[in-house]
């Protein structure tokens, strides 16, 4: 059950499920902790800390796959330093255990990383598999890593005789349209040996995005909303757009609109391209000023000492907008702030992004 709920994405009913299991003194095996990913999906750190103290307990540290499902949880919860000591601790280490590191890796925005961990992977005798190309091609894409993105898909092909998938295809058609290499990719398009999908195309229309948005909204279709969570020890706080329920929301939204002055002095300016078409100028900047991880890393700033790391979860990408703003915000308040998105981590620190503006 704890199994069919992860994959099935109720993440949420599957910790709920774990936890009833420990009130029923049932005992849990490998298999159960395995499944139990949930934390993962949930950038629930704590949590995952807390199934790491249980599997310790239990001594199942030693079994391959649990070690292997918590370097994956680690680095999916913004932990990467936790993952590469379990990482390093290791002794017997799979093909799954190196694409976890390798793709914890890319998450992370670090690229280099990930193509040096994957020199020490063909050394040791463990042979790369199709999931182990594709993190790679990931991790190039994010790090704006083109010549080596390009190395790594010609040594798929040549020196390792894998066919490539359209999800290979789609990554090396993302690494050349983040690096601005439009002509390139489409070159890349027109040559594939498959006929490409809707990841190889895009077109950044946000004007027609914005009309379809409008389509969805008049026949009552409903979307994922976009919501985004912070820890504060062990207590969740969610987020959504606008969200005014949190008990300290007017602390929040005041100390929301002063950064933006501040912001503003030092020459931020909103970006309201994604907001909605057929809204005034203002109410845009209006709508984009309050996103749910604004408010999440505000709350962060309120609720923690000056100085302290702030880490946030968006279940969607995060938005140009949010993304400017969190560099502003960390170069202002002094403070380092982790977001995970959809995609991958994003560590600002000093007005910079360690994405360097690629994701």
């Amino acid at each position: 059950m704890i199994s069919g709920y992860t994959q099935n994405g109720l993440t949420e009913a599957a910790i709920s499920l774990f936890q009833e299991m420990q009130i029923s003194k049932v005992s849990p095996n490998p298999v159960t902790v395995t499944s139990c990913n949930s934390c993962a999906q949930l950038g629930a750190l704590s949590l995952g800390k807390w199934v790491h103290g249980l599997i310790k307990i239990k001594n199942f540290e030693s079994n391959i796959y649990v070690s292997t499902a918590l370097i994956d949880m680690y680095a999916k919860c913004g932990g990467i330093r936790e993952a590469l000591e379990l990482f390093d601790l290791m002794v017997g280490k799979n093909v799954v255990t190196w694409n976890a590191m390798i793709s914890g890796y890319g998450l992370h925005g670090q690229g280099q990383d990930a193509l040096r961990l994957f020199s020490e992977m063909s050394h040791s005798g463990v042979a790369p598999n199709g999931i182990t190309f594709l993190s790679l091609l990931y991790a190039c894409s994010h790090a704006g890593l083109v010549k080596e993105g390009e190395e790594t898909f010609q040594s798929m092909i040549h020196d390792y005789h894998f066919e490539p998938l359209p999800e290979h295809y789609a990554c090396m058609v993302d690494i050349l349209g983040r690096a601005g290499q439009l002509e390139k990719a489409l070159k890349f398009i027109k040559e594939m040996p498959v006929e490409p999908g809707a990841a190889e195309w895009a077109e950044r229309n946000y004007r027609l995005a914005a009309s379809v948005r409008q389509d969805v909204k008049r026949r009552n279709l409903a979307k994922i909303p976009g919501c985004t969570l912070i820890e504060m020890g062990e207590t969740p706080h969610v987020f959504t757009s606008g969200d005014r329920s949190h008990p300290q929301a007017s602390a929040i939204y005041a100390v929301l609109e002063e950064l933006i002055r501040k912001m503003k002095k030092t020459g931020f300016q909103t970006e309201t391209d994604t907001a909605f078409h057929d809204v005034e100028e203002e109410e845009k900047e209006l709508m984009i000023n309050v996103h749910s991880e604004k408010l999440a890393i505000v709350f962060g700033l309120i609720a923690t000492e000056p100085g302290t790391e702030i880490r946030i979860f968006k279940n969607l990408r995060v938005c140009v907008d949010c993304h400017t703003a969190t560099k502003f915000i960390s170069k202002i308040t002094e403070r380092v702030i982790v977001v995970r998105d959809a995609n991958r981590f994003h560590h600002f620190k000093d007005g910079l992004c360690s994405c360097g503006d690629y994701w």
